[in-house]
């Protein structure tokens, strides 16, 4: 038997390309995983679905109460064209949403005890086989629509 402790958490934008990998892995290593996300409402084998419009407080902030980590990944996708209506846009939707689930962890009774803060990983390009860490330098330059988004 594994002395791995079980979370419970709550993976707010967790249905998109990195948020499906991160909910994999947590529900394989035994993890109480719930999504918050635009999709409706729904139960899955391993894991729950809460729905949200990410705009304003509603049954999903439930899901935040005595949670043990908040991972917040939502955001438009990056891969759009740097136009200013779409860096707008990109930026809106990750400063909004956090904020919102900020309001609505500042309101359960038992908030969660982590929150992981995931705006893209974009910034770093294509690189290839190379592992990316805390350490590693930031570019200055690159794609508006990925390296600005990041900066802000």
């Amino acid at each position: 038997m594994s002395d791995q402790v079980s979370l419970r958490v709550v993976l707010v934008g967790g249905s998109g390309f990195l948020g499906s990998a991160v909910r994999s892995r947590l529900v394989d290593e035994g993890h109480d995983v719930t999504v918050i996300g635009r999709a409706p409402t729904r139960q899955h084998d391993r894991w729950r679905h809460v729905n949200w419009d990410a705009r304003t407080i509603g049954d999903w902030a439930d899901s935040l109460d005595g949670a043990d980590v908040v991972m917040h990944l939502a955001g438009k996708r990056v891969d759009c064209r740097p136009t200013a209506r779409n860096i707008d846009a990109l930026i809106a939707s990750r400063v909004d949403t956090v904020q919102l689930v900020g309001e609505a962890v500042q309101r359960v009774e038992q908030p969660p005890a982590a929150w992981v803060q995931l705006s893209s990983l974009a910034i770093f390009g294509d690189c290839g086989d190379t592992i990316i860490d805390e350490p590693t330098e930031v570019p200055d330059t690159g794609p508006r629509q990925q390296v600005e988004v990041c900066r802000l």
